[in-house]
């Protein structure tokens, strides 16, 4: 709300919003939909993105820059562990891998 109401047009904040936290499922705990409109109602401008789209990132962290007097915040909205099977979409990456899942998960990103 300060950087709103000091107009920090150069301050950019990226959520990372991949829907877990440290205990589990983030709407487990509390609901933080719609994350967007909240962000847009404390002033900010916000730009939501597929966070696993490296170019969509990209392209949103180019745009803040054409916004006069308001901070922006960028919602990069990811799939926790994408691209690895048994990683994707939920709690694994709470562990580290061990020697097997290690080698699994790097043959099937390559």
């Amino acid at each position: 709300m300060t950087a709103s109401h000091l107009g920090l047009d150069n301050l950019v904040a990226i959520v990372d919003r991949n829907r877990f936290q440290l205990s589990g499922r983030t709407e487990d705990v509390k609901n933080l939909e719609p994350l967007g409109e909240k962000w847009n109602a404390i002033g900010w401008e916000v730009i939501e993105v597929d966070g696993n789209s490296p170019g969509e990132v990209l392209d949103a962290l180019e745009r803040p820059g054409l916004i006069n007097g308001r901070p922006s915040v960028i919602v990069a909205r990811t799939t926790k562990g994408k691209g690895i099977s048994f990683m994707e979409g939920n709690r694994f990456s709470r562990k580290v891998p061990d020697s097997s899942e290690l080698r699994r998960a790097l043959d099937e990103l390559s």
